[in-house]
């Protein structure tokens, strides 16, 4: 059994999958004085180069069958799709934890190591890892946590050593917390790109036009941290500007007419969220307005 002392080294971590989740989680830990004793991954030198980052007596091994026979906790930070595979192929020994970092898959997805004697977990940092930040911070980060007690009051303590701040999220929610995520990550990434495909018309690069927009960004996501989402609400929709709404479209149409459908459907959860603060007559304008657009793009979308 996994037990929390003041020593951090006694516990051998190892992980499986030497991805961006494996690279960041391990260096805090390591940077925390836990014991990261080795990585598995397919790609051997991926293993090698994260292993380098942390310590001579951090291993690459070859299987994940001899990292889960050495070690006491072992995170498996593989895409979501190869974890139950991985689960089911290891024969796990007892009062040993077994996490996966998923933030979609409940504990369950480890029923096999459970089933083997071992306690078991999932554990999801809710931040977003690219490929330039490998020594990103997790302080302040917010870790979903679910599965055994034992284990979950482990990674806790793990999470308050890292900075971060732990949250328990139900099985049954696990796919609601993990699309919340998605679509204030992947997806406003992707409006973000739409955004910057105009300015390509306009005659700027995408990294000029991201240059341009980036503030614009930023403070936005400022005002809406600090003042919530009602009260960061601006633009056209908010001052009930219905004939700059009727442009954007006009324009749109003309240049960018792939950009109408996702254009009118977010200016219709924008006006719904104006409406909780005032229903004016330029919002019904624009409501309808947006509304007809949507029908005629599905018509000639039919047709």
């Amino acid at each position: 059994m996994i037990t929390m002392d003041n020593d951090n080294s006694h516990v051998k971590i190892g992980f499986i999958g030497a991805g961006k989740t494996c690279r960041n989680l391990a260096l805090n830990l390591h940077a925390l004085k836990f014991n990261v004793h080795g990585i598995h991954s397919l790609n051997k030198s991926s293993s090698q180069n994260i292993c380098n980052l942390i310590s001579q007596q951090c291993i690459p091994y070859q299987t994940p069958q001899d990292l889960a026979n050495d070690c006491d906790l072992v995170f498996i930070t593989t895409p979501d799709d190869s974890i139950q595979t991985i689960a089911k192929s290891i024969k796990w020994h007892r009062n040993m934890g077994v996490v996966h970092c998923s933030g979609a898959g409940t504990s369950f997805w480890l029923n096999k190591a459970k089933l083997d004697g071992a306690s078991i977990a999932s554990y999801h940092p809710m931040q977003t890892f690219s490929n330039d930040n490998a020594n990103l911070t997790l302080e302040k980060v917010f870790f979903a946590i679910e599965g055994d007690s034992s284990l979950t009051a482990y990674l806790k303590n793990i999470t308050t050593q890292l900075g971060g701040f732990s949250i328990s999220i139900k099985a049954e929610h696990k796919l609601l917390y993990h699309a919340s995520a998605f679509m204030v990550c992947g997806l406003i990434t992707t409006i973000i790109g739409k955004a910057v495909d105009p300015w390509k018309t306009i005659g700027y690069s995408e990294e000029q036009a991201l240059d341009i927009l980036t503030p614009l960004i930023e403070r936005t996501i400022h005002n809406v941290s600090t003042n919530g989402i009602i009260d960061s609400l601006t633009g056209p929709i908010s001052r009930g500007d219905v004939g700059t709404i009727k442009d954007h479209i006009d324009s749109l149409r003309k240049h960018h007419p792939s950009l109408l459908p996702i254009y009118c459907q977010l200016s219709l959860e924008n006006v719904l969220l104006e409406q909780k603060r005032k229903i004016t007559k330029p919002l019904r304008e624009i409501s309808v307005l947006l509304k007809s657009t949507m029908n005629d793009l599905d018509k000639k979308s039919v047709v």
